[in-house]
């Protein structure tokens, strides 16, 4: 239901000059990461010597929805499909008695939007618009994704006025953004020449690769593979018909081509490409270990546990279907 409203509003007039902010890509249909990115760095060399990056604190959960609603409600001449909208962005809990001090976590009151819904990215792009009109201009340009933005200027100086700016514009609705001066884990000013992080890339001018904790990230959704291989391909060895685990050694590659074809995709604008050369020796490496590990186990036993571990189906493991012969 909630997919079917995003889809809509989309198609609302309304809601298109909101979506066709030129610095706005997140939750936007046909904008990505890669075009936030591709906008950073045309800014970039354009002139912008220095970045001031940021992210708004608790956003999701701070969205005053009633805000929204009134935006669409003075716009669109449909009582009942925004009566629809608003229920769609409740947040009702069957279970809210059983989840204690966990309740905390939901968005139960006119408070907040859950990060899954479809919906959210939208009435987060709606909440907004204003701030985009406000943050862009006298040689400033705020590339915004959603709750992450990056301001990007001449000087630390018109930075830091933007930003004083950007949190007056966010202070209206209760919300502020994460203070570089005050936690540089989560924002940062500096000069561009000497690279900065956004939206899981690390950028300096001309170059564009994915950031140390992106890197990692797809290090450790290997090794999660691989250690989840190695434990199936032990059940492997010491079982036999329909108990055998479905996901053993040639599973596993499987997976693991699938993991690094998804983290391949969501990098594909980047021209640092030595990134991925490296990674791949790593991976080389890990992979290595793991068909060492598999021959290992297998050595000395039979050509049946073989090719349980190995992830080729034996036929002699077929269960028996019941028939007139049961």
């Amino acid at each position: 239901m909630q997919r079917a409203i995003l889809d809509v509003l989309q198609e609302q007039t309304v809601i298109g000059d909101v979506l066709n902010t030129s610095t706005s890509f997140g939750g936007i249909r046909d904008k990505g990461v890669g075009d936030a990115i591709s906008q950073v760095c045309g800014t970039i060399d354009e002139g912008s010597a220095y970045f001031l990056r940021s992210d708004i604190q608790g956003f999701f959960e701070r969205i005053p929805r009633g805000h929204v609603t009134d935006f669409l409600r003075a716009r669109l001449a449909d009582d009942d499909f925004l009566n629809l909208f608003e229920r769609a962005t409740e947040t009702n809990l069957a279970n809210l008695a059983h989840l204690g001090d966990d309740a905390a976590l939901f968005p139960l009151g006119s408070e907040g939007v859950a990060q899954g819904s479809p919906l959210s990215p939208l009435i987060g792009n709606i909440l907004l618009r204003e701030f985009d009109t406000a943050m862009n201009g006298r040689g400033i340009v705020c590339v915004r994704y959603i709750d992450d933005f990056v301001l990007l200027g001449p000087s630390p100086s018109c930075l830091k006025k933007a930003f004083a700016n950007a949190q007056v514009e966010l202070s209206r609705f209760g919300m502020t953004a994460y203070d570089p001066m005050a936690n540089t884990e989560k924002a940062s000013l500096g000069k561009v020449d000497h690279g900065f992080q956004f939206l899981g890339c690390h950028i300096k001018p001309g170059l564009v690769q994915p950031c140390r904790s992106a890197r990692q990230s797809i290090v450790q959704a290997v090794d999660e593979a691989l250690d989840r291989g190695r434990k199936s391909l032990k059940k492997a060895a010491t079982t036999s018909g329909p108990q055998v685990p479905k996901q053993r050694y040639a599973q596993t590659l499987v997976e693991i081509d699938h993991i690094l074809r998804g983290w391949s995709h969501a990098f594909a604008f980047c021209n640092g490409r030595s990134v991925f050369h490296e990674l791949d020796r790593t991976i080389d490496n890990k992979l290595a270990d793991y068909r060492r590990w598999a021959a290992k186990l297998c050595y000395n036993h039979s050509s049946e546990v073989r090719r349980r571990v190995a992830g080729v189906f034996l036929l002699a493991d077929t269960e028996q279907a019941e028939s007139y012969w049961s």
